[in-house]
């Protein structure tokens, strides 16, 4: 797993995620946004072509980060596989009852909590 972010010159935020999208990376990625978003950032660009595998609590990620940004995020490089999790996570579709406060709460640094489908440590 890694992550690479970027500043541009324009004020948007690159980031590039490689090997496996899991929590680690999720709270990483996570960690570093909060330190450039919106003082620094105006828009964040998500790359993704590198993953090679990923887990679910990164999904919910990808849609706090949606919330987060009041949309000023664009998500590029999908593979079908992650593009379908998101857009069903994104939708609702498939979503366990406390899934998203439990993955958010772990996310942004809150109380130590499980994600479902046993995703987040």
């Amino acid at each position: 797993m890694a992550v690479n972010i970027v500043l541009d010159a324009r004020k948007h935020l690159r980031v590039a995620v490689t090997g496996e999208f899991d929590c680690e990376a999720a709270r990483e990625l996570m960690r570093r946004f909060r330190m450039n978003w919106p003082a620094r950032a105006t828009a964040l660009h998500l790359d993704l072509k590198g993953v090679t595998e990923f887990r679910q609590g990164a999904i919910e990620l990808l849609v706090l980060l949606v919330e987060m940004t009041d949309g000023e995020f664009s998500l590029e490089g999908c593979s079908k596989e992650l593009d379908a999790a998101y857009v069903s996570v994104l939708t609702g579709a498939n979503a366990a009852p406390i899934a998203g406060s439990a993955c958010r709460n772990f996310l942004i640094g809150g109380e130590r909590t499980v994600c479902s489908w046993g995703s987040c440590p």
